[in-house]
């Protein structure tokens, strides 16, 4: 395998686990990570959450803004807020999808994906 591949999905299973690690220390619902590289040509992992709010939406959003920027990670593309029920967030070999209940149930995005490999909790 290219190094230069491997190190990239080394970075964005990396920052999976990181925007994992925060929607589930603020409380977010149904977290879900996957490796969709087999379906998508666009990026290798996605997180997928619910939150109980709007104002909970634009807290996990800024968290994990804030924490992958930290981390040395670019935002490449954002859409949504919190007020649309919808915020997507693209780091290019990670996309983060923060839904409010009904806008989850509505897409039930995770089946865009068919050949999706849930990745299991984090052990420490």
């Amino acid at each position: 395998m290219n190094t230069e591949f491997k190190s990239q999905e080394d970075s964005g299973l990396k920052y999976a686990n990181l925007a994992y690690e925060i929607a589930d220390d603020i409380q977010a619902e149904n977290i879900a990570r996957f490796d969709i590289s087999t379906d998508c040509f666009y990026t290798d992992f996605a997180v997928i959450m619910t939150s109980q709010s709007s104002t909970h939406s634009r807290a996990i959003c800024e968290k994990i803004e804030s924490s992958l920027k930290s981390q040395g990670t670019k935002l490449h593309h954002k859409e949504g807020d919190h007020k649309s029920g919808w915020i997507l967030l693209d780091y290019h070999d990670l996309v983060i999808h923060i839904f409010d209940k009904d806008a989850r149930d509505f897409y039930g995005i995770e089946h865009v994906w068919p050949n999706r490999i849930q990745i299991g909790p984090i052990t420490l």
